[in-house]
């Protein structure tokens, strides 16, 4: 059953197709602070100073774009699933 998830969880992580996610502003600039910040709630990896790692998040693209916009971001630059 774990060698099932973990298959799963794969596959998503390859089909994704951003390699990174952001918080963007009102105005599609980079909200650097916010990506920081919802990343780690989501005990994503923040990495090369402005991107949460989408492979580490994956489960929680929904909710990182929830809390983008809970800190008065626009959205954020990931897709997720209907």
């Amino acid at each position: 059953m774990k060698f099932l998830a973990a298959l799963l969880l794969l596959a998503v992580a390859v089909a994704l197709p951003v390699e990174a996610c952001k918080c963007l502003g009102k105005k599609g600039h980079l909200n650097t602070g916010n990506t920081k910040t919802c990343c780690k709630q989501l005990n994503g990896a923040f990495r090369d100073g402005n991107d949460c790692e989408a492979s580490t998040i994956s489960e929680h693209l929904r909710e990182f774009r929830s809390c983008c916009e809970s800190h008065n971001s626009a959205t954020s630059d990931c897709d997720f699933p209907p």
